[in-house]
């Protein structure tokens, strides 16, 4: 499996975003790539800009190969699904849930 990664970084006083008071949980793959693009941002500006993560408007695709048999030989078929946050979030929390050898998420 493998994760790509974009970021637009957007200056408040053009983009007036809001942020979330509570921030929803991310998953763990995605906290240690926020983490790089943080330190990246951070070592590039000397700490002159502040990063805020507007999680609630991110978006992403999951995708998967699906093997089909046909007359002897196996057809595979890319599928893609756009995902927002939110479902990024509940799928996230359903394959953790599914694996009893991954550790429960904490609480918000």
């Amino acid at each position: 499996s493998s994760i790509g990664f974009s970021a637009l970084v957007l200056q408040s006083a053009v983009w007036p975003l809001v942020q979330l008071a509570n921030p929803p949980l991310i998953p763990e793959e995605l906290v240690a790539i926020t983490k790089k693009f943080q330190d990246f941002h951070k070592m590039k500006y000397s700490g002159t800009r502040r990063l805020s993560w507007l999680y609630h408007l991110s978006v992403g695709e999951c995708s998967a190969v699906k093997g089909i048999k046909m007359k002897g030989a196996y057809l595979f078929i890319p599928l893609f699904c756009p995902l927002d946050y939110w479902h990024i979030s509940l799928l996230s929390a359903t394959l953790v849930l599914a694996d009893p050898a991954v550790p429960t998420l904490p609480p918000p």
